[in-house]
């Protein structure tokens, strides 16, 4: 079972990457990422236009809508979500 200090963690990295998700900006996911994973890379841009998409798309703690909006844009570009259980 985690320790108490281990799920408020947990909380607290949630809620930062849907704040960096809902806000959909290349910036902020670049901030998120070097904070997060510090040792790779840079993502170019694009890249992370569309990693922030597919974030968007499966993660069930954003609302339904803007994963929708998300499948949409990946659909758009031809490419694949990260969902199973979005029907637009």
């Amino acid at each position: 079972m985690p320790t108490e200090s281990a799920l408020d963690e947990i909380k607290a990295f949630v809620k930062e990457r849907d704040e960096m998700l809902l806000a959909n900006d290349i910036e902020r996911c670049h901030a998120f990422y070097a904070k997060h994973s510090p040792s790779q890379p840079k993502m170019p841009d694009d890249v992370c236009q569309i990693a922030i998409h597919k974030a968007r798309t499966g993660a069930k703690s954003l609302p339904k809508e803007a994963r929708l909006e998300s499948k949409r844009w990946l659909l758009e570009r031809n490419y694949t979500s990260l969902d199973d259980d979005l029907v637009l």
